[in-house]
């Protein structure tokens, strides 16, 4: 299913890289993913793999759709109707906070919290110390990576 989107109530907001296109006025669940286009009213960044489509709640919050560049637009998969989107941009890395260093030693763990605004965090390979690979253990529904120390004596 592609939906057309005809910006009914479209409106122009200098952080988004098209206009905000308000798709049906009720909210209506999809029984099948449908594909969502938006036409790019500015187009500045070299990597366009940075584009993507935002869901615009009603206090302006923004939830990130994703998508890819196609065709001077931004294409993406919605499975409801009746919300806002808009094309943004996700240029800012994901942010590594070390959790409690000065215990690191103490506890014989390191904590980290990795943390990102927009986009997520697609995947984590691990670390290294001293040049060497460590794996951390991640609970999914944490943004905390642990890594148990073990010190050779």
């Amino acid at each position: 299913m592609i939906i057309s989107v005809i910006p009914t109530s479209s409106q122009k907001k200098p952080t988004y890289y098209s206009d905000v296109h308000h798709v049906n006025n009720n909210p209506v669940p999809l029984h099948k993913s449908g594909t969502i286009w938006i036409k790019l009213h500015t187009d500045t960044l070299q990597n366009r793999n940075q584009y993507g489509i935002v869901k615009i709640s009603d206090n302006g919050n923004e939830s990130w759709i994703g998508g890819s560049y196609k065709r001077g637009g931004v294409e993406a998969s919605i499975r409801e109707l009746g919300d806002r989107y808009a094309v943004s941009s996700d240029t800012v890395a994901p942010v590594i906070t070390p959790l409690e260093p000065a215990g690191w030693v103490s506890q014989k763990k390191i904590r980290i919290r990795l943390s990102d605004d927009k986009s997520g965090i697609a995947y984590f390979r691990g670390g290294e110390i001293n040049g060497k690979y460590v794996l951390f253990t991640h609970d999914s529904k944490s943004p905390v990576y642990t890594y148990i120390l073990t010190i050779h004596g």
